[in-house]
């Protein structure tokens, strides 16, 4: 994965059960989003006390799925992560 394909801008203070996030490539930025659904595939049996927590935790995985799509959809306007994305 480039060094250039970054994660910023972590949200969830959104409508809607995800997280937001902008994907800082060569090409500028794009928005993204995770499902509530991902995360909790992703925090498996672990507890955490919010879905910022797993989403820090699980930070490269989010970013490796996130390149993964972006490269394989281009021309997409937003990148948006399911379960999936996630062995879910």
């Amino acid at each position: 994965m480039e060094d250039a394909f970054q994660i910023t801008d972590v949200s969830d203070v959104t409508t809607g059960d995800h997280i937001s996030f902008v994907i800082s490539d060569r090409d500028g930025k794009v928005p993204a989003r995770v499902s509530g659904t991902a995360l909790a595939v992703l925090a498996g049996t672990d507890q955490f006390a919010n879905r910022l927590d797993v989403f820090n935790k699980h930070r490269e995985t989010i970013r490796a799925a996130a390149y993964k799509s972006r490269r394989a959809n281009p021309t997409l306007a937003m990148v948006f992560l399911g379960a999936n994305d996630f062995g879910g």
